[in-house]
């Protein structure tokens, strides 16, 4: 969903017409979730813009996240971050350094102003100005959700899905109805994506996050972070199980 908020974020709020994604899973421990690993959105806007979200959950030369913008001046275009500015030119060719690790290199500046900003605000007593603003952005949640839940239903059914029909269709998705009902009134009928569709209430996996931020938000002491520090250090740069 952070991508599809940028995408909000560049559109200025604008919400797109309708919604095409493709996906595909190659992790058997994900696939078994009835997940994906790789996927492809294409968003159609009214104005005729179009825009394109690809994305996986593994890229092995590093954090790839990228952004560009086409229109009839130009290009804008924000690049990775490298690990280093250090490039080796030689007559074999150019060597780059690689992409950082993760998000937590990626954006660590990021991380410390605003734990720097929090602590500030702590010690003066003064309001945020950032809350203000927050506020204003939470008001294109809505539309985000909008988009992403589209996003879900095109790659489910495995076609466009116009944002339009929505409602009709998260209903289907629901259990209420089924896609065929949903325009011709007849009675519900089973679930077309299956029963555990968006059901995650019996899902291992909400269980373990539910627990991760329960212990978290009962324990805000600088002893439990550290020992969380400790027990999450072992599995930096290393290989670990979704439900680890």
């Amino acid at each position: 969903i952070h991508d599809f908020d940028m995408l909000n974020f560049l559109t200025n709020g604008e919400e797109p017409e309708s919604v095409t994604a493709i996906g595909h899973c190659y992790n058997p421990e994900i696939q078994k979730m009835g997940d994906i690993d790789t996927c492809a959105v294409m968003f159609k806007y009214g104005n005729g813009m179009l825009a394109m979200v690809d994305t996986s959950r593994d890229a092995a030369y590093g954090y790839d996240q990228r952004i560009e913008v086409f229109g009839e001046s130009g290009m804008l275009t924000a690049h990775n971050e490298l690990t280093t500015t250090v490039e080796l030119a030689t007559s074999a060719g150019h060597l780059r350094p690689p992409a950082m690790f993760s998000f937590p290199q990626r954006y660590i500046q990021a991380y410390r102003s605003e734990l720097t900003e929090f602590i500030e605000l702590v010690r003066s007593g003064r309001a945020s100005e950032a809350h203000a603003k927050e506020q204003v952005a939470m008001l294109r949640h809505p539309s985000i959700v909008r988009t992403t839940l589209a996003a879900e239903l095109s790659w489910k059914l495995r076609r466009t899905v116009q944002l339009a029909e929505l409602d009709k269709l998260t209903a289907a998705a629901s259990g209420n109805e089924t896609e065929s009902t949903a325009s011709s009134g007849e009675p519900a009928g089973r679930n077309m994506f299956g029963d555990k569709f968006r059901n995650y209430e019996s899902s291992p996996r909400q269980e373990k996050v539910a627990a991760t931020y329960g212990l978290m938000h009962r324990n805000q002491t600088v002893e439990f972070v550290r020992e969380q520090q400790e027990k999450w250090l072992k599995f930096n740069k290393g290989e670990f199980t979704i439900m680890e």
